[in-house]
């Protein structure tokens, strides 16, 4: 059709061929009709739109829609079947809608236009959509409404779905269908609003997955007791809990009783019958045991809802069963804890009563009794080795001890908890290479818990897993309380042996301050070896003492004084000095070498094999022999006896000290004696190839050296003065420097065929030696030969005497022995009361003042040369001479 004879009529006219009143037709739909341009047919369709034969719509972006609109006669000569199908129309109780779909130029749908809608969807929109866009409504709907209403229009075909509209939150169950004979873009919609019964379903499935994930199993069982509760239907979770798949339970051949234990059968069956009265509706099991597929033992908590039917009689059981396993262990292992902390408790208090190694003897009987397990075992750290070993085992009786055995490896995990002092846990010991017991072992796991430096307990169970949780913590509980109680005991025993020590070295000071005294008393040699023999047999810490010497004419021991025992048992040793030394006699051994010997058990010593018994009948366990030396003279040897084995240590050297205490004060008296004595003997020795420090002294300088005197210092190191005949002082001072023993030496004065030097020793000479026993008379040197002059007491051994030399210098000779007078009694009389009156500082000043030349005219040395030699003041030199000068005039002059 020409598009210039086109008019509005003739474009109204097909609105009224394509579709009835009130149908949206798009711009394109309506120029299919006309052989002409879509803005021609746009110009004619405002133009019908402006004299109001047509109504419009902008639809999308570019589009827009016309339609003829509705008028009154239309609803006028609807008959009474139009009215009946209104009636029914709005009769139904789902929603309907008829709508007109809207598409643009490119077929696509892009919005709906309600035309109708029931009684029922106005109620569930909340208003009325007749006559509006879906647009206009809301503009949130999402494209998957448009894109089902489009391809229904275009297909024909119904389309039933579950959606959700957005814009009001609501689900939906909706149908949309082309209606028969009414235009070709009218829908009809059919919807109800499934929103509680979307969420309804939705809670369901979360509450089925929430069972199907955790221990609550569901059962519905058919009533028939006497074919054992069949299952007609159970949760899918049951094969996690118990094992068994849900087609094993529902298909009849393994009725629920089949997983019941038979000793709580009846009483569940008892619950059963009790609860199916006619009022009861639900009812609760107490907890009962099942028993997985797998054969392990599962607790459970049984509530039961009874169904009926219409007439009351019961048609099926509904139980939920909850898996309470771990509940019930946990109960029983608090239950457990509560028991085991009773007894620890108990067990508590003797342990802080108990000494160590008692301690020690109970810890792997005490975890087992604690724990209430079948295995506990102690091992103890040994300070001594460094090691850790298996000190004590305690096995239930039911287990074979012999089957409990560590492997090779569980060492080293024991050593591995002991020094990182951390916790070690085996839950199940049939893991292979574990490491912890042997594989023959019935012990199921297994825990190592240390114990401080104290060692480690290893506790084992039966049971896998038996050391988690509470039981574990409980282990702990017991290790802290066995260390804190074995701590405590040493703490204890270690002050109780510091106080017993104490009192023991209080005794035993007090017994050495009254020997002391006594050796001060004491004025003959008599009297010193009573008292020390009396003083240590009177004592708590000894039985009895002896004193002996050698006897030079038959080589053995002859006891010379004993306190608390009888002459009879001294009589029964027979003491050789000649023994060989691998077996000698610890008396005689002492003397031999001048050093402490010590028994420790007369039972068990072969040393003490010659007077065991008797020493033992007499309640002696221990003996140590102490000689009395001092500077190198032997003079006897002190036996004491104690009644107990393994005497202190410690004791040794203060009673080596003591020894050297009685050989002094024996020296000193034997000193005065020599001294007191009119009439002694004089001995002449000579002496070859000596290593005196005057012998080597003439070797270095090829002359005759000649011994003036010997001064004892207070610091220790005495001053010798010498003489040397022949010879330059140089030499000699040249000699020196080469003698290590002499620390510093001076020239006093030289002459024409002597000089005199004074020498500070550092080692013990011959003179100190000799004047512990006699007076030196005379002492010359050669480099070949050493002459002595000695006076002895009247009553000293020569002979031993010169065997006391001898030991120290082999080369020694006795060339003339005779008894004679003391020439000048009254000058050792003077020398006497010198010792007495002077102190010792006064009298070393004094007597190194006079051999130093000081007092001759000229002064050979000055004061200030002396003072400087004895590391003194000029000042205190002077003041200590003038005292000595003043005392001895006293001495002189007193009774004048």
């Amino acid at each position: 059709m020409s598009s210039v004879s086109l008019s509005p009529k003739q474009v109204l006219e097909v609105f009224e061929t394509l579709a009835p009143p009130g149908t949206p037709l798009t711009t394109p739909e309506v120029a299919a009709e006309f052989d002409c341009s879509h803005r021609t047919i746009y110009n004619k369709l405002e133009t019908l739109v402006n004299n109001g034969s047509l109504e419009t719509k902008k639809v999308g972006a570019r589009g827009r829609v016309w339609w003829r609109p509705l008028q009154e006669c239309d609803h006028e000569d609807e008959d009474e079947d139009e009215r009946f199908y209104q009636s029914l129309f709005d009769s139904i109780d789902k929603g309907i809608f008829l709508a007109d779909v809207i598409f643009n130029r490119d077929g696509e749908p892009i919005d709906v236009l309600y035309r109708e809608a029931n009684t029922a969807a106005t109620e569930m929109v909340g208003e009325n959509f007749e006559g509006r866009f879906l647009t206009e409504i809301d503009l949130g709907y999402e494209d998957h409404w448009y894109e089902t209403f489009g391809r229904v229009t275009s297909t024909g075909e119904g389309e039933r779905l579950e959606v959700y509209a957005e814009p009001d939150g609501h689900w939906y169950d909706v149908y949309v269908f082309k209606p028969p004979n009414d235009g070709n873009r009218r829908i009809g919609i059919i919807f109800q609003d499934i929103t509680e019964r979307k969420r309804a379903r939705q809670k369901l499935e979360e509450e089925r997955d929430m069972f199907a994930d955790g221990p609550t199993v569901v059962f519905r069982w058919t009533p028939e007791a006497d074919e054992g509760w069949p299952v007609e239907y159970v949760s899918e979770n049951v094969e996690d809990v118990f094992g068994y798949t849900p087609a094993e339970l529902e298909s009849g051949d393994i009725p629920y009783t089949d997983l019941l234990l038979d000793e709580e059968l009846d009483r569940i069956a008892s619950e059963v019958a009790e609860n199916s009265d006619e009022t009861t509706e639900r009812f609760s099991h107490e907890p009962y045991r099942i028993k997985t597929k797998g054969g392990d033992i599962r607790w459970v908590k049984d509530i039961t809802k009874i169904v009926r039917n219409g007439s009351g009689k019961i048609v099926n059981y509904l139980g939920y069963l909850v898996d309470i396993t771990e509940r019930k262990q946990a109960e029983e292992t608090l239950k457990q804890t509560n028991r085991s902390l009773k007894r620890l408790n108990r067990a508590s208090a003797d342990l802080f009563d108990a000494e160590p190694d008692a301690i020690a003897d109970r810890v792997a009987e005490l975890t087992q009794h604690v724990l209430d397990i079948e295995y506990a075992a102690l091992w103890r750290y040994d300070e001594t080795t460094g090691e850790i070993r298996e000190y004590a085992t305690s096995v239930d009786p039911e287990l074979d001890a012999d089957s409990v055995t560590p492997s090779e490896g569980f060492h080293n995990q024991v050593w591995k908890t002991f020094i990182s002092n951390d916790v070690s846990a085996d839950t199940d010991l049939n893991v292979p290479n574990s490491g912890v017991i042997e594989t023959k072992a019935p012990l199921r796991s297994c825990v190592l818990v240390p114990l401080g430096r104290h060692g480690v307990i290893c506790a084992g169970s039966t049971r896998v897993e038996a050391f988690n949780g509470r039981v574990a913590d409980l282990a702990e509980t017991v290790a802290a309380t066995i260390k804190a109680a074995w701590d405590h005991a040493e703490g204890e025993q270690q002050l109780t042996d510091r106080n017993a020590e104490l009192e023991r070295l209080d005794r035993l000071n007090g017994l050495i301050r009254g020997i002391d005294q006594a050796l001060v008393d004491a004025e003959t040699l008599e009297a010193i070896d009573q008292s020390v023999c009396e003083l240590l047999a009177d004592s708590e810490l000894y039985e009895f003492a002896w004193i002996g010497e050698r006897d030079p004419g038959s080589d053995t021991i002859r006891p010379r004084e004993w306190v608390g025992v009888d002459h009879g048992y001294l009589e029964t040793l027979s003491i050789s000095t000649d023994q060989h030394p691998s077996n000698e006699d610890p008396v005689a051994a002492a003397v031999r070498t001048q050093h402490v010997q010590v028994v420790e058990d007369v039972a068990i010593d072969p040393r003490a094999a010659d007077w065991r018994e008797a020493t033992l009948d007499r309640g002696a366990r221990s003996c140590i022999s102490i000689p009395l030396v001092y500077n190198r003279s032997l003079y006897g040897v002190l036996s004491v006896y104690a009644a107990q084995p393994k005497p202190d240590e410690r004791d040794h050297a203060v009673l080596a000290e003591l020894g050297e205490t009685i050989a002094h004060a024996i020296n000193a008296v034997e000193t005065r004696r020599t001294l007191l004595t009119d009439s002694v003997t004089e001995l002449t020795l000579e002496i070859h190839e000596a290593d005196d420090v005057l012998t080597k002294l003439a070797r270095k300088t090829d002359t005759e050296i000649e011994f003036d005197g010997l001064v004892p210092q207070s610091d220790g190191a005495p001053h010798l003065f010498f003489s040397a005949h022949d010879v330059i002082a140089e030499d000699v001072l040249a000699a020196v420097r080469h003698l290590p023993e002499v620390a510093e030496i001076t020239l006093i004065r030289e002459e024409e065929s002597r000089c005199v030097f004074e020498a500070t020793v550092t080692e013990s000479t011959l003179i100190s030696y000799v004047e512990n026993e006699g007076v030196v008379r005379s002492l010359s040197t050669t480099p070949e030969t050493t002459t002595l002059i000695v006076d002895l007491p009247a009553a000293a051994t020569v002979r031993e005497f010169v065997e006391t030399i001898q030991e120290i210098y082999p080369g020694t000779e006795l060339v003339t022995r005779q008894t004679c007078e003391r020439e000048i009694t009254t000058r050792q009389d003077l020398r006497d009361a010198l010792t007495e009156r002077f102190t010792d500082r006064q009298l070393e000043i004094l007597e190194t003042a006079y051999r130093s030349g000081f007092f001759e005219s000229p002064r050979v040395r000055t004061g200030k040369e002396l003072s400087e030699a004895l590391g003194i003041t000029q000042s205190t030199f002077s003041y200590h001479l003038r005292e000595a000068q003043r005392r001895l005039c006293e001495i002189v002059f007193e009774n004048s």
